[in-house]
């Protein structure tokens, strides 16, 4: 099968048992698909493609073109980790309506750079304030699925609340 051809397929909740994982090792990085060692920008450049191309396939699917109307809006923003970060809350808002669809972004950026900085992306199905227990994150209006240790007696999705802050933060 073509690389891409394949849609990724969405969990509601990942694995956090490290002992129901198979054995696996992951590819080496800066190694390109045909064996040839990454050395230099120019390799780095092909080999971050390569990788996009494999988190399409297996992983996250093909991320759509941003839509025309498309907008951003920081909801929040303010200092955070004693002030080593910036706290960033930003709304994408998908047809540039606050009634319409929309995604909501939080951004931990360094507090003393300037310019831009790489980031890491968690998208996740239980809302930002899961992440990390800063009061300062909102709690998403969305509908999210519960917390595994209740996954049996709550309902399939529910409204996040306050309980649910801090609640994705490390492996349990």
């Amino acid at each position: 099968m073509a690389l891409g051809a394949m849609p990724a397929s969405a969990q509601l909740d990942g694995n956090s048992d490290e002992v129901r994982v198979g054995a696996y090792t992951l590819p080496p990085v800066l190694t390109m698909a045909n064996g040839r060692p990454v050395t230099d920008a120019r390799g780095w450049r092909e080999r971050r493609a390569e990788l996009v191309r494999l988190f399409e396939q297996s992983i996250y699917g093909v991320a759509p073109a941003p839509l025309r109307q498309q907008r951003y809006v920081i909801d929040e923003q303010g200092a955070a980790f004693g002030g080593l970060a910036v706290r960033r809350q930003v709304t994408i808002l998908l047809d540039g309506r606050r009634d319409g669809p929309q995604m909501r972004v939080l951004l931990y950026l360094p507090a003393h750079m300037t310019g831009r900085v790489p980031v890491f992306v968690g998208p996740n199905f239980h809302g930002n304030q899961a992440v990390a227990a800063d009061p300062a994150i909102a709690i998403t209006p969305n509908w999210v699925t519960p917390p595994p240790a209740s996954a049996k007696a709550a309902p399939p999705c529910s409204r996040a609340g306050s309980t649910r802050r801090n609640g994705r933060s490390r492996r349990s």
